[in-house]
């Protein structure tokens, strides 16, 4: 009782994520992710996410994303100091 079935869709998911997670990419998703890190710790958020647009590795999505988040979060704050 409660137990998940090997061939639930929960675990099929679980060990596609961890794949991704375990998977290696390549040597330019590296290096745009490590160039993408650069322009974000400069607060260049929008570039660092430009940056990883063509890439869907587990890394390069995350920093994309959290990019996006943070970019937004800089223009909304602006927003409401000019107010």
């Amino acid at each position: 009782k409660g137990k998940i079935k090997p061939d639930s869709p929960t675990t099929s998911a679980s060990a596609k994520a961890m794949s991704d997670l375990t998977s290696p990419i390549s040597e330019s998703e590296r290096n745009a992710v490590a160039l993408a890190r650069i322009y974000f710790d400069l607060r260049q958020y929008k570039r660092a996410a430009r940056t990883l647009e063509d890439y869907s590795g587990s890394k390069a999505l995350f920093l994309r994303c959290y990019s996006t988040y943070m970019a937004g979060e800089r223009d909304r704050l602006a927003e409401m100091q000019q107010k």
